[in-house]
């Protein structure tokens, strides 16, 4: 049980209560917490008259504490803020290439059905032009098929021409 001084709630205690167990995420509400500079409500962990006795200490002792550290309290805060900044510009740059990305994934995709069409052009086209390659392959091979006595008429005589050649050849060099 959690006991809390009442008189330390400030009015905007409602929103100072996001920023207490598990704080929130939202930069704007850091921002009004380091620029109005609004404390935490004093807290004590012990029951009954103790938590109170404890919560009047430390509220007596808060001031005698806070002096001496002003100054380093006001770096911290200033710190804070201009890191806030920095903070928002990140999350809009962010945003703003997160735009940039779909815009590009749209122009790529487009130049990809761009290039996909173009393929599928270039492709029917050098179908249209096998399909005759085709066509005389099958038409040689039908005439091949008709004169296959002369051709390989034709082989034996160049057979034959190369044997005497070769035994001219043979010859020559046996009489050297």
């Amino acid at each position: 049980m959690v006991e809390r001084d009442s008189e330390q709630e400030p009015v905007g205690e409602r929103r100072i209560n996001e920023f207490l167990g598990e704080p929130t995420q939202d930069l704007e509400g850091w921002r009004w917490l380091w620029h109005g500079d609004k404390p935490f409500p004093l807290e004590s962990y012990r029951p009954g008259l103790r938590g109170r006795l404890t919560l009047a200490i430390k509220g007596f002792l808060q001031p005698l504490v806070r002096s001496p550290q002003a100054n380093h309290w006001e770096r911290q805060r200033v710190f804070n803020l201009v890191l806030i900044t920095h903070l928002e510009e990140l999350r809009r740059s962010f945003d703003d290439l997160g735009t940039d990305l779909q815009k590009v994934q749209g122009e790529l995709l487009r130049d990809l059905r761009e290039v996909q069409q173009e393929f599928i052009r270039d492709a029917a086209s050098l179908v249209e032009r096998i399909e005759p390659l085709e066509e005389f392959k099958r038409e040689g091979m039908k005439d091949l098929m008709l004169h296959t006595d002369a051709l390989f008429a034709r082989v034996d005589q160049k057979l034959d021409r190369v044997r005497r050649q070769v035994a001219q050849l043979g010859e020559g060099l046996q009489n050297r």
